[in-house]
């Protein structure tokens, strides 16, 4: 073998192993979850209760104005780095009254698979309390670190499959 076909050989092994020639391997175990948002008022994201898993700049910026567009003053964007986290984002759908909200029972998610399933509950006003007659519509974002989650569950809903990242 001539010493240009070995040296191209090693480049193409270790270009080969930077990147592990395949996508990272879903996880499996817990993950630790911080809540970013938490409202009555985020507007539609679907119809019923709906779970979108956000991981770039781009879409959050997107989504972050269509979740805080009813609120005055609007909150300000919390700063996210794609490349360590992601953010989920939970709506209930739409009620027509206030006191409904959504929150996290737990500061961790279990992940099976890449599937996280998210510790979020509804709450809802009590039986026979006074409540605003307003349409409100609760939702809950979410960030959690990056490593191989590839669909959200919560509520019963799930976001759409999304590849794993390619290591960098």
């Amino acid at each position: 073998m001539t010493l240009s076909r070995l040296a191209l050989l090693v480049l193409a092994l270790a270009a080969q192993g930077c990147t592990g020639g395949q996508p990272a391997r879903p996880l499996s175990g817990e993950v630790h979850l911080q809540t970013v948002l938490s409202s009555s008022q985020c507007g539609r994201l679907g119809g019923g209760t709906t779970v979108v898993l956000v991981t770039t700049d781009t879409e959050w910026h997107q989504i972050w104005r269509r979740l805080t567009g009813r609120q005055l003053p609007a909150p300000e964007l919390p700063d996210i780095n794609f490349r360590q986290s992601r953010v989920a984002i939970v709506s209930a759908g739409r009620f027509s009254t206030g006191g409904y909200g959504l929150n996290l029972y737990r500061d961790t998610a279990s992940v099976k698979d890449g599937t996280m399933l998210l510790p979020v509950q509804l709450s809802e006003p009590a039986a026979g309390s006074v409540v605003t007659q307003a349409l409100t519509w609760p939702c809950i974002a979410i960030a959690f670190p990056t490593t191989g989650v590839t669909r959200v569950e919560a509520l019963g809903a799930s976001s759409p499959l999304r590849e794993p990242p390619l290591p960098r």
